[in-house]
């Protein structure tokens, strides 16, 4: 037997792992059923294998290593199934595989023996739990035509070894963790098609959408733009504010503000960092609920010291891009708080139903995030969310204390199963 065709039925259960023994066996098709439980790793010793079809099924548990025994193999095909566990490095074996598509399953990981494909000409890893860098061996693929890494959690930067593969149609990053600058040598990938609206993957184009990249080389500005779907890769990208300022110092207290990004259309907000000047050890000051909110007070500081303040944007998940994105810091500004004897107030939470939230101590003013001007403030508390009060006192004096208030509920509707339309807190 060298061909075995029984895609498009209802089979269930599991893969027989006597398919192992069909030694002439060349193309085995089980798309389309209802299989179920694991890969045999039988299917290893099918060392005249050239086309292997599992997609569209319910197989489940790790891709066995045994399937980079098959040198034969020029095209395999696992998508649109619950495998999980890492990508085997095995895989990395295969020198005469050319279509790899392992997409729409829940694996992590992408090994860089799949450099090694020197045959390839489709990587398709998408919609997956990838997370971590893109390897830059990936850019050793020089025969490759599409790249789709979309709607993973990977992070860092594009590896300018992108750049090298000269012979993409079609590469696709969108919604994903990516931030940095854009390697000028993207603008080499000539040979990369107009994307189509319903299809920015496949046949052709570029999706960068859903990250947090940026250039300020316009041409290459243009050129993404020209490739991208809908000619607009900028507008959805999660980048820093500009213009950060200090706008008053007190000895324990600087407020900070800075300038709305552009993109609004999803939800998130900003989140503040501080650092002993020089230091470069950047400690988290809280962030803001909304795009929108664009001030902030950095508290608990020492006075008479020297600090860099730096401020990150952040986009929520949404029903684009399942991850938590946010941007590169800011550039720095430089302020010495104050030293002249003013006392750092407190915020305690008091564990009832509403919450209350009262300033320790007494002052002569009090003013609340919320508006509110009293020593304490009652909090309906479902999400993690920060508040805080700046007060006066004689010295003069005006200083701020904040804190996190932990709320009780941890996911929007929805999140788990990937549908939600909107999200109404930061994710953790």
């Amino acid at each position: 037997l060298e061909k075995l065709y029984l895609d498009g039925n209802q089979l269930s259960g599991g893969i027989p792992p006597e398919l192992g023994n069909l030694s002439s066996l060349r193309l085995l098709n089980l798309s389309s059923n209802h299989l179920s439980g694991g890969i045999p790793p039988e299917l290893g010793n099918l060392s005249s294998l050239e086309w292997l079809y599992l997609r569209f099924n319910q197989l489940s548990g790790a891709i066995p290593p045994e399937l980079g025994n098959l040198s034969s193999l020029r095209q395999l095909e696992l998508e649109s199934n619950q495998l999980s566990e890492v990508i085997p490095p095995e895989l990395g074996n295969l020198s005469s595989l050319r279509w790899l598509n392992l997409s729409s399953n829940q694996l992590s990981g992408i090994p860089p023996e799949l450099g090694n494909l020197s045959s390839l000409d489709i990587l398709d890893l998408s919609s997956n739990q990838l997370s971590g860098a893109i390897p830059p061996e990936l850019g050793n693929l020089s025969g490759l035509v599409l790249l789709n890494l979309s709607s993973n959690q990977l992070s860092g930067a594009i590896p300018p070894e992108l750049g090298n593969l000269s012979s993409l149609r079609s590469r696709c990053l969108s919604s994903n963790q990516l931030n940095g600058v854009i390697p000028e040598d993207n603008g080499k990938l000539t040979n990369l098609w107009p994307s189509y609206l319903d299809y920015p993957c496949w046949p052709g184009g570029l999706d960068l959408r859903w990250n947090a990249l940026h250039t300020e080389n316009a041409q290459l500005i243009a050129f993404l733009d020209g490739k991208q779907i809908d000619g607009d890769w900028q507008s959805t990208q999660t980048i820093a504010p500009v213009n950060l300022n200090v706008d008053r110092v007190g000895d324990h207290t600087v407020w900070l503000s800075w300038d709305a990004v552009s993109y609004q259309a999803d939800p998130g907000g900003y989140s503040v960092y501080s650092a002993p000047t020089g230091s470069g050890v950047w400690t988290a000051g809280g962030w803001t609920e909304a795009k929108t909110v664009l001030t902030y007070p950095v508290t608990g500081l020492d006075p008479g010291t020297s600090y860099d303040f730096a401020v990150v944007s952040y986009t929520d998940p949404h029903s684009y891009n399942r991850n938590l994105v946010s941007s590169d810091l800011s550039p720095a500004v430089m302020a010495t708080t104050a030293s002249v004897g003013c006392v750092q107030p407190i915020i305690e939470i008091g564990k009832s139903d509403p919450f209350t939230l009262s300033v320790s101590g007494t002052f002569d003013s009090y003013l609340w995030i919320t508006g509110e001007t009293t020593s304490s403030i009652d909090i309906d508390l479902l999400f993690d969310q920060w508040y805080w009060a700046t007060v006066t006192a004689s010295g003069p004096c005006e200083e701020t204390a904040a804190i996190l208030a932990p709320g009780t509920v941890v996911f929007a509707d929805g999140f788990e199963f990937g549908h939600a339309s909107g999200w109404s807190l930061r994710m953790p």
